[in-house]
């Protein structure tokens, strides 16, 4: 499945996500935020409408979303989320990862970028598929062969205990939670669909 199947999936499939990431990210007035991924050009048009003072947005490598650099309140760029070290980047109070984390394959690396690119105390704010999702294995934490990848990257299944290590070692401190099911997905099924982290940037 590639970025662009992604944003033409069922009308309104991510919107509850999305909407969960714009209540963590808090008020958008005068802050600076990095919209790492641009997977949803949903989070370029709340950015544009909330008045940020500074918007970039980061695409993965070959293929950047035309809706998302269209919605944007500022720039977007090409980016490989395995390789990018951030140097020349500026700082940011807010990041937005919409479904890209769990593409990448060196967490702890990107995480260690973004913790000196976010100023202290300002937020990261992510979302998956939710780990509980996965059928059976839990606790192997590797490649998910039976995902589909996304722009060129597999998706490697990851426990909340292990995003809650990794992020605390690279300076963030998990503070809320939230999860869900997809527009049209039926509630009662007991099987989440997403989660969404706030997190802090500790000192």
């Amino acid at each position: 499945m590639t970025l662009d199947d992604r944003t033409r999936a069922r009308p309104g499939e991510f919107a509850p996500e999305i909407a969960a990431t714009q209540a963590f990210l808090g008020p958008l007035r005068g802050r600076t935020l990095l919209d790492l991924g641009c997977a949803d050009p949903g989070i370029a048009r709340i950015a544009a409408r909330g008045g940020v003072r500074g918007y970039h947005g980061l695409a993965p490598a070959g293929q950047l979303p035309a809706a998302s650099a269209a919605a944007a309140p500022g720039t977007v760029e090409l980016f490989d989320p395995d390789r990018w070290s951030g140097r020349g980047s500026a700082r940011y109070e807010l990041v937005a990862a919409a479904r890209i984390l769990q593409h990448v394959r060196n967490l702890a690396r990107l995480l260690e970028t973004l913790h000196h690119l976010v100023s202290p105390g300002g937020r990261l704010v992510f979302s998956v598929d939710h780990p509980f999702a996965r059928a059976g294995n839990y606790f192997d934490e590797d490649e998910d062969a039976g995902a589909p990848a996304w722009c060129g990257l597999p998706r490697r299944h990851r426990t909340f205990s292990g995003y809650v290590r990794e992020l605390s070692y690279c300076g963030f401190r998990v503070v809320e939670l939230a999860e869900g099911v997809r527009a049209g997905d039926d509630p009662s099924s007991g099987t989440p669909r997403w989660t969404v982290f706030r997190c802090v940037r500790t000192p």
